[in-house]
């Protein structure tokens, strides 16, 4: 999906240069396209193995978090510069280095570097729709050289286009002949209700606004034609899919009777949990015949292991269609006692401080142990 926007994004800006420098021939378009596209990946994969290359030599939470947050930056600039595609640039390094996040982040720099980009996130989407709130005063003035019949035609054809144009994306592949049993583009698994649920799913919103808002206002010395009715349009899809489809996306759902697959997520996830602690316990079995460990670690380290696997097993006997539902499991008894236990040491050690005898820094510290531990407990 980025792949698909980046590249997108890389044809539309190729194709507004080619209309606004005057010439249009496939060849010159085709080989700008190549350039930006191959540029950009280039770029990308260029400052991925760099970035890689650094972060591999680090073990500090604060400067990885900030070499996190100038990435994109590094791939974006150079590429522009460049004249290729800075956004397939920032795609490329996301992907590169995502994939291979589990591997180049200590476990503190990765909690550190999540909370911080989570609280980016969600400024940057406020701002985001901050700033088409505040563009939209200036579109609705731009309609005004346009009869208001034409400007609701322009905007209600496009908004109709994009959604049957998605829904025909989302439905045709599964009607193709499949071979093997298998279609590539859809999962044989799909039931009627999941396409139109998946096709109802189209919501539009920044990268639409930002690309229509990328036209330049004039061309060849005159204004850019029909680009306040094109900034109409692209508004026009952006409400009527976030606001039009996202509020009416869970009364559909729900109407279609269509909801995740819990059970098998969370099998996954203790199948993947037992598998660890094995591996964990195969590697403990090792240090124990090198005796590089002494007794007493030994058993605490099993005991841990072992309650992580014990709690997998747990959670896969409660998956068990057979299993009666009333029934608490000793994984689910174990995590209700140990929720009411940490709420109880917090207020104990919170006691502590405001009574003088545990520093801030200290409460903070064993704050975060006990958050840590919680995170890994199912919800009470």
């Amino acid at each position: 999906g980025l792949l698909n926007d980046g590249t997108a994004l890389t044809l539309y800006t190729v194709a507004v240069a080619a209309a606004t420098g005057g010439g249009f021939g496939p060849a010159e378009v085709g080989a700008r396209f190549l350039y930006a596209a191959g540029g950009g990946v280039a770029t990308g994969a260029a400052v991925a193995a760099v970035v890689q290359f650094v972060r591999q030599r680090l073990d500090e939470p604060l400067i990885e978090t900030t070499l996190s947050l100038a990435t994109p930056f590094l791939a974006y600039l150079p590429a522009q510069e460049a004249g290729a595609s800075g956004v397939l640039a920032v795609v490329v390094v996301g992907l590169w280095l995502g994939h291979r996040g589990p591997r180049l982040l200590s476990g503190p720099s990765r909690l550190h570097t999540r909370g911080v980009w989570a609280l980016i996130d969600v400024l940057l989407e406020g701002f985001v729709f901050l700033l088409i709130g505040e563009q939209l005063p200036a579109v609705v003035r731009g309609l005004r050289d346009y009869p208001p019949g034409v400007a609701a035609a322009a905007i209600g054809v496009t908004v109709g286009l994009v959604v049957a144009i998605r829904l025909t994306w989302i439905v045709l592949p599964s009607l193709l002949p499949r071979r093997g049993g298998h279609c590539a583009t859809t999962d044989p698994e799909l039931s009627g209700r999941e396409l139109v649920a998946l096709s109802w799913a189209g919501m539009r919103g920044v990268i639409s606004l930002a690309a229509a808002f990328a036209l330049p206002e004039t061309a060849h010395g005159a204004p850019f034609p029909y680009r306040d009715l094109l900034l109409a349009c692209a508004y026009g899809v952006v409400l009527a899919t976030l606001v039009g489809q996202g509020l009416t996306f869970a009364p559909l759902l729900r109407r279609l009777g269509v909801e995740a697959d819990h059970d098998e997520v969370a099998r996954q996830r203790a199948l993947a949990r037992a598998a660890g602690a094995e591996a964990g316990l195969g590697v403990l079995d090792q240090l124990v015949a090198r005796q590089a460990l002494p007794e007493a670690v030994t058993r605490r380290l099993r005991s841990a292991a072992d309650g992580r696997r014990r709690r997998s097993h747990d959670a896969l006997s409660r998956l068990d269609p057979e299993e009666d539902d009333e029934s608490e499991t000793s994984s689910q008894a174990y995590a209700r006692g140990r929720h009411q236990m940490i709420e109880a040491e917090r207020d104990e050690i919170v006691r502590w401080r405001d009574a003088g005898r545990l520093a801030d820094e200290s409460l903070r510290r064993l704050e975060r142990e006990l958050d840590l531990e919680e995170g890994t407990l199912p919800p009470p």
